[in-house]
């Protein structure tokens, strides 16, 4: 009844997938339309898109080489972006606010320090930051 190369085979499984970093992103209840998505992570893409309220997410890898990537590409009515999101264990959450710009608010729960500007990225107002005074 009992078999123990199934058990290890599940527990090897079970533990794998607890071991891999993940990645949340949660947008605004407060917002008004849906937001389009674009997740590239090392060569696989995934697209959707996310109603007020509600999130998604990408898993990293447990052991990231060194050209490792993962990019959140997002637009919603009036705001794209795109960050580099460097995956730490056991989750990395990003909060997008009601007008698409990253939530940097004291309160919030977004992971600054695991994300920059997309490579090529032109937008310095991405993380919904003030415009340097030219």
């Amino acid at each position: 009844f009992f078999r123990p190369s199934l058990t290890a085979t599940f527990l090897i499984l079970a533990l794998w997938d607890f071991a891999t970093p993940y990645v949340s992103v949660y947008y605004s209840d407060k917002a008004d339309g849906e937001l389009s998505y674009t997740w590239i992570t090392d060569h696989r893409i995934s697209r959707g898109g996310i109603r007020p309220g509600g999130a998604t997410g990408d898993s990293g890898h447990i052991f990231q080489k060194k050209d490792f990537f993962m990019y959140f590409f997002w637009h919603n009515s009036t705001f794209s972006g795109c960050v580099n999101i460097d995956p730490q264990w056991p989750e990395t959450t990003i909060f997008i606010d009601a007008n698409g710009r990253i939530d940097l608010n004291v309160k919030g729960a977004t992971d600054v320090k695991r994300f920059s500007l997309c490579p090529g990225g032109e937008d310095p107002d991405f993380l919904g930051l003030a415009r340097p005074v030219e």
